[in-house]
């Protein structure tokens, strides 16, 4: 337009006047310029302070984190150790867990590094309970420097995607280590990553079941020459299903992952080879001692085909035996049989030998039960003996390596129970549920299993596991906790409710303690009989108003539009949430940029915006020059 303007300008004077309008536009456009660039200018100083202090998730951290509101640099990192050095806290206790010295924290880059969930060899840990021990889930109590332990859960980072089904990233500061190799520090939360599995832990399987039999491996990696012990559970989970049980997992098939011996097959009961629907089947396992968890469920189940016809085979066998001191010399043998399908039980065969395999005590009691206790035994010498037993039935003698057993006599001054300590050891003190064996041997433990199941009250879904609640719906827990082992025991009954109070509230505690800051329900010193469950239940609401909060940085499973709950399994029940989660899950974050990208933009844009400016401004001295000349210097 100006150039027309121009060009016209001596052919046809009268367009100076347009040439006067076009000034007043310029002017306009002159001042929307330099509103421009002040406004961008303004921009770029904004824009400034979040190159140098960058924007952190809303929910940042959960009570999941090892330091709340995490950290932002190495400095943060060692700061928090030389606290927790000096009785503030308990960072160095965690690290000194992991055997990870504050040299290799000083060595670790402070380059941010963005780890991913797709690398299926990273095991996070936190504060919370999540998942259950089926699901790798593993509990370290940590010793702190300062008395006590602080609890720590650790689970494959991979298994929060199975919630969500998407793939999580956090960044990071990552270091090496001479103990753990690779690890990882969370900035969000300060939580701890490793690659390697710094605890080994127990695992069973069912491999098969048939109409005749049920067969299956378990172990204890901690100690893979010992032998664990299995219970089934026949037409539902433990506390539900009957239980059938102990049966050691010994035999050389089928194969493990680890190899032979650690297999067992169990004869399927006839009420179930005639039953007329499918039965399901449960196992747990009693792990070896110092097992953090009461007991480990299998990672799967099997079925008993319905309408078997079995042809009946008289079985019988001897189950275990069990060793009962009555003082430093005298004990008792206690022996269990089983039979079945016309067997029967016909007496049992006591040895004892001392080490050279010298029998001192043999006799053969004429029984017809499955459960004997042989008279007081005394062992004069001290030394080792072992014990056997041999179930006489009516197909003949029956023997096994559960059947055989040592036991110790030891010297005046030693405990009687091991001889490893003296008798004024404080130590040196008897199983407070089987009095005649030793505080510290793996049979005195009692054996608890857990299960729990869920369902939705307000849409009267039996098992609310897997499905989509609505906003104000009322969800009802139950918790089963069996004790299988035969002496009554008394335990504590703890529910993790964390994850769950994110979407719901408490409506019923079921006779429970609830703690609103770790919220957990819990109920102290029930009394479970042997072979008894206890069952409690308790209900949740849901919220009227499903919260969108994002989800946490440190913890892919808070805020993730389910809610998760374990106890001996677990339940996971979706939410109705706003469509801004919807979003929130598709689109993970925008696209990452640095302070250079950043600066470089601005600068881009501050630049475009001066052009204008300053081309509007020429222009207009132009038209102003052009003019004066066509007025005699009059504007």
């Amino acid at each position: 337009m100006f150039r027309k303007l121009v060009s016209n300008l001596p052919f046809s004077p009268a367009l100076v006047g347009q040439l006067g309008f076009y000034a007043k536009r310029l002017r306009k456009e002159q001042f929307t310029r330099r509103l421009g660039i002040f406004f961008t200018i303004f921009a770029v100083l904004v824009q400034s302070f979040t190159v140098f202090t960058p924007p952190e998730q809303v929910s940042a951290s959960t009570g999941s984190s090892i330091i709340q509101g995490g950290v932002q640099s190495i400095g943060d990192i060692l700061n928090a150790y030389d606290a927790s050095a000096k009785g503030k806290g308990d960072y160095k206790d965690i690290f000194d867990y992991f055997g990870v010295t504050r040299a290799e924290l000083s060595d670790m880059s402070n380059k941010v590094v963005y780890i991913c969930s797709t690398d299926k060899s990273i095991i996070s840990f936190g504060r919370s309970h999540h998942y259950s021990a089926t699901e790798g889930e593993l509990v370290h109590n940590i010793p702190r420097s300062t008395g006590g332990f602080s609890t720590l859960y650790s689970v494959p980072l991979h298994r929060f995607d199975s919630v969500n089904n998407s793939t999580n990233c956090y960044d990071a500061y990552v270091g090496h280590s001479k103990t753990v190799g690779w690890f990882a520090i969370m900035r969000k939360c300060a939580n701890f990553q490793i690659k390697k599995n710094v605890q080994k832990f127990p695992k069973g399987h069912f491999v098969a079941a048939s109409c005749k039999t049920v067969q299956g491996y378990a172990y204890d990696e901690r100690q893979t020459d010992l032998r664990t012990k299995v219970y089934l559970y026949f037409g539902g989970p433990p506390g539900k299903g009957k239980q059938y049980g102990p049966i050691m997992a010994n035999q050389s098939a089928p194969s493990s992952p680890i190899g032979s011996g650690y297999g067992f097959s169990f004869a399927v009961p006839d009420e179930y080879q005639k039953s007329t629907g499918n039965t399901q089947v449960w196992a747990v396992m009693q792990p070896l001692p110092g097992w953090n968890q009461a007991n480990v469920q299998f990672d799967n189940t099997v079925t008993i085909p319905n309408n078997c016809t079995p042809a009946k085979t008289p079985v019988a066998s001897c189950s275990t035996i069990g060793i009962s001191k009555i003082d430093r010399t005298n004990i008792t043998i206690e022996a269990n049989s089983a039979a079945t399908d016309g067997a029967k039980i016909e007496g049992y065969e006591f040895t004892v030998s001392d080490k050279n395999g010298k029998k001192i005590y043999n006799k053969t009691v004429a029984s017809t039960v499955l459960k004997l206790a042989s008279e007081k035994i005394d062992l004069k010498n001290p030394g080792e003996y072992t014990i056997k037993v041999v179930v006489k039935t009516s197909i003949g003698s029956k023997e096994s390596a559960d059947c055989i057993k040592t036991t110790t006599v030891s010297p005046t001054d030693k405990c009687i129970y091991t001889p490893n300590i003296t008798s004024n050891d404080p130590a040196c003190k008897p199983c407070p549920y089987k009095p005649g064996i030793w505080v510290k041997d793996e049979d005195c433990a009692p054996t608890i299993t857990q299960s729990k199941e869920a369902r939705n009250v307000t849409q009267q879904v039996a098992n609310a596991n897997g499905t989509t609640a609505a906003p104000s719906d009322r969800i009802e827990y139950t918790v089963y906790t069996t004790n299988i082992s035969s002496a009554a025991t008394t335990t504590t009954i703890i529910e993790s409710l964390e994850d769950v109070m994110q979407y719901a509230e408490l409506s019923f505690d079921g006779g429970g303690t609830y703690n609103p800051t770790n919220k957990t329900l819990t109920w102290e010193n029930v009394a479970i009989t042997a072979q008894g469950t206890d069952k409690r239940t308790f209900a949740v609401q849901i919220k009227s108003n499903i919260a969108a909060t994002p989800r946490a940085a440190n913890d892919p499973a808070a805020y993730d539009c389910v809610i998760t709950n374990s106890y001996g399994n677990t339940i996971n029940i979706n939410m109705q949430c706003p469509i801004v989660k919807t979003i929130e899950t598709t689109v993970k974050q925008l696209p990452s940029t640095g302070a250079g990208e950043n600066i470089l933009f601005a600068a881009v844009v501050l630049m475009v915006v001066t052009y204008f400016y300053a081309r509007s401004r020429q222009i207009n001295k132009e038209v102003r020059l052009i003019r004066k000349e066509f007025n005699a210097g009059v504007l």
